[in-house]
């Protein structure tokens, strides 16, 4: 659970948001403020029929969501009955707003996605209820503080003007130009910012692997979360070893990669990140060539994670390659972060995207294929090399659901192998049929 406005208010730790924890909002009066919007009623309760009240409520909704998000996220909870205290609103009592359905948590979902432009990714709904009565709790909502903003609000009645909602300490209120005109210029410094930080933690991130050989050729993958995970610090070794543990688990494995390579290693501290890395010497045949292959993975206390492996140009049959980077291992390398990233978002509890980065780091030139006959071998080389090979930059989008963040991770790899002039073996529909963190 993340750390939500209510647990700084009340100076609780991050933990489960429970229906004690409104309780004891309502009977300290918690007033209202920009991250904190208390609701008696559920948002969307008009009935199909009465087209101009069901209108109203969703351009109401989009207008709180939309303001929430423009204004650095917070909280609304619905079904608490408000009273005044010290010029403004405050919690009073719970109201119970019965059970919260599917039904309603996609309604909302909706309107966040066709009223609201750009659409507030990342909503995450958690009806709260006490033990076994499901119609006895409320709904909190929990908005991210959006990259995307401003967010316009735009109704549906036939009207063509957008609104910039943002919240103002309790209120809501609307954008006038020199504002929206500061809050477009904010989100393209912010990006532009952003993509500095990751090319920085990634350049951090390549330093940690071993160069002492110039023609070792890594294959790297590598997200940043967009909303990471608030408290980096309370990631420990005990929970990073169990997240590891549990993607190793992950049932579709596609070849040697970290994850064989890494399985039997201890998880090791760093600067609010754990990391393991693995080595292990081959001889090459037929002449025995020596050889090193390396593995390193790492996972961040903010929800990143970074996964690297070198066969170290190892060609079964030919000795070692210098150079020589097989295409099975970029299809291998991928899975294996995706089983990391799968098992890190679930355990802290993230609903973002992702900014990621999969690349063959320095850039190969040749690339081989694995012969479909010979186990463990590869199809002789026919001398073509791959000249100017770039890392794929892309966007995982983890806010969509699981389906998605597979999908556009399959895109990123699909365009990484393109580039080797290849198809990759992995597909959005081989990932699919494994059943594991189901969500």
């Amino acid at each position: 659970m993340p750390f939500t406005p209510l647990h700084a208010i009340l100076g609780e730790p991050s933990g489960d948001l429970t229906l004690g924890l409104i309780e004891r909002a309502c009977s300290e009066a918690v007033p209202e403020r920009s991250d904190l919007d208390w609701k008696r009623q559920l948002p969307l309760t008009a009935t199909k029929a009465d087209t101009t009240a069901k209108q109203h409520q969703q351009l109401e909704l989009a207008k709180d969501i939309a303001a929430m998000a423009n204004s650095g996220g917070g909280m609304i909870v619905y079904g608490v009955a408000e009273t005044t205290a010290a010029g403004t609103s405050a919690a009073d009592t719970v109201v119970p707003v019965g059970r919260v359905d599917e039904a309603t948590t996609r309604d909302i979902r909706r309107v966040a996605g066709n009223l609201v432009y750009p659409p507030v990714n990342g909503l995450e709904l958690l009806p709260t209820a006490p033990t076994g009565e499901p119609d006895a709790g409320v709904l909190v909502m929990l908005v991210p503080d959006s990259l995307d903003r401003p967010h316009l609000v735009h109704p549906t009645n036939g009207t063509d003007w957008f609104g910039v909602p943002y919240r103002h300490g309790p209120d809501t209120e609307w954008m006038v130009e020199r504002q929206i005109a500061a809050a477009y210029a904010e989100r393209e410094s912010g990006r532009r910012r952003r993509h500095e930080e990751f090319d920085d933690r990634f350049a951090d991130f390549l330093a940690t692997l071993p160069q002492d050989i110039p023609s070792r050729n890594w294959v790297v993958a590598f997200a940043v979360p967009d909303q990471p995970f608030t408290r980096p610090r309370d990631l420990t070794l005990s929970s990073a070893n169990a997240i590891i543990e549990q993607a190793w688990a992950f049932p579709l494995q596609l070849g040697t990669g970290p994850r064989d390579m890494t399985a039997p290693e201890q998880t090791r501290r760093g600067l609010q990140r754990f990391s393991r890395t693995a080595f292990r010497e081959i001889q090459v045949p037929p002449v025995n060539h020596p050889a090193r292959m390396h593995a390193r993975i790492e996972v961040h206390g903010d929800g990143t994670v970074a996964v690297a492996f070198t066969r170290d140009g190892a060609i079964v049959g030919e000795g070692r390659q210098p150079g020589h980077v097989p295409i099975n291992d970029i299809d291998s390398s991928a899975v294996d972060f995706l089983a990391l990233l799968l098992a890190t978002r679930t355990a802290l509890g993230l609903n973002s995207d992702y900014t990621a980065r999969l690349t063959v780091h320095p850039p190969a030139e040749v690339f081989r294929r694995r012969d479909p006959v010979v186990s463990s071998a590869f199809i002789p080389t026919d001398g073509h090399r791959v000249f100017g090979y770039r890392p794929v930059d892309g966007v995982i989008f983890g806010a969509a659901g699981r389906d998605a963040l597979m999908s556009s991770w399959v895109d990123i790899v699909t365009d990484a192998v393109h580039q080797a002039g290849a198809s990759t073996s992995l597909s959005a529909d081989n990932i699919a049929t494994t059943v594991w963190l189901e969500e």
